[in-house]
């Protein structure tokens, strides 16, 4: 009989100590059960495949994502003639290299490169190569010499602008700000200058997202050099009565800031302004939050964040994936 109970016994532990390995080794048996706002973001590695010259061909996905990018050439080729621009760059996209995971797919040739984000199939980014050289090392024949000053007027940069950030987009729907325009004298042996413009996305209410940036970087004369564009994730605008930037500082002081580090003062918050004069919440992770760094007294680079949802109050764990 005691044999039989040790074995017993000998066995309940070795379930649980296999248990404990899978639940410390897995990550998708591992659940949070409260949330700790100093605890870091984790890190995933998401798995890359390096696509061979038949896989680029036969691939179903990379066929989808080439008529995607021949379809936004198309567009940009099209603002060009509306504004009377040149067009510098691949008439028609054919990837000769790729790479393909869960979560995006970059596909490059010769003259041109895009990523796209793969769960919309959304564009991310492009870079016109050819373009990009032609500028540095007046390559390109055709290219015009403009001189290095400023021709365009920061409105028609916008116009222009917008109107390529509208192609790139291919009908994604999406609000932006009024955004931000600054001229880069280009000092190359082309010596076209060129225009950085900006934009962040932002709800009804005027609301930023953060680290929501669009940039498309424009020579004057020319379709764009390169875009970046942000995963456009959908979101859904709540309604209700905000909390003060005042009050979402006394909550966040108050609830996570420990005895330890009583001390401690706010060093930026989401509107970069200090805490007693006017700011606004940002979204991030789709919810609207005011965002507060804190650092300890005396000299020190342990900064910490805390992000109080801008409706209720409540602390969000919007910086974890």
């Amino acid at each position: 009989m005691r044999k039989r109970l040790g074995i017993a016994v000998a066995l309940l532990f070795a379930s649980v100590a296999i248990l404990i390995f899978f639940c410390t080794h897995n990550e998708k048996l591992v659940q949070i059960s409260a949330f700790d706002p100093w605890a870091p973001a984790p890190s995933y590695s998401v798995p890359q495949k390096t696509l061979s010259e038949s896989e680029l061909k036969s691939n179903e996905q990379v066929r989808e994502l080439s008529a995607q990018a021949n379809t936004i050439l198309g567009k940009i080729k099209q603002v060009c003639d509306d504004f009377h621009l040149e067009f510098v760059g691949a008439k028609e996209f054919v990837p000769t290299q790729g790479t393909i995971s869960s979560s995006g797919s970059y596909l490059k040739s010769p003259k041109a490169d895009f990523r796209f984000w793969l769960p919309t199939q959304q564009l991310t980014s492009w870079n016109n190569d050819t373009l990009e050289l032609s500028l540095i090392t007046g390559a390109n024949g055709s290219i015009h010499h403009l001189s290095p000053d400023q021709h365009w007027s920061q409105d028609k940069a916008f116009e222009i602008g917008t109107a390529f950030l509208n192609a790139l987009l291919n009908g994604t729907d999406v609000k932006l700000s009024q955004g931000d325009a600054k001229f880069i004298p280009q000092q190359s042996r082309n010596g076209s200058g060129q225009w950085l413009l900006k934009w962040k996305r932002v709800d009804s209410h005027g609301y930023r997202f953060q680290n929501n940036e669009f940039r498309v970087q424009l020579p004057e004369g020319y379709c764009p050099v390169e875009a970046q564009i942000p995963e456009i994730v959908p979101y859904v605008e709540e309604t209700g009565t905000l909390i003060s930037q005042a009050k979402a500082f006394e909550i966040a002081h108050s609830e996570h800031l420990t005895s330890t580090v009583a001390e401690w003062s706010v060093v930026r918050n989401d509107a970069e302004v200090p805490v007693n004069e006017p700011g606004v919440p940002e979204i991030v992770k789709n919810r609207l939050v005011w965002f507060f760094w804190f650092e300890p007294p005396g000299d020190s680079f342990d900064t910490r964040p805390v992000f109080i949802d801008a409706y209720t109050g409540e602390s969000q764990p919007v910086f974890v994936p």
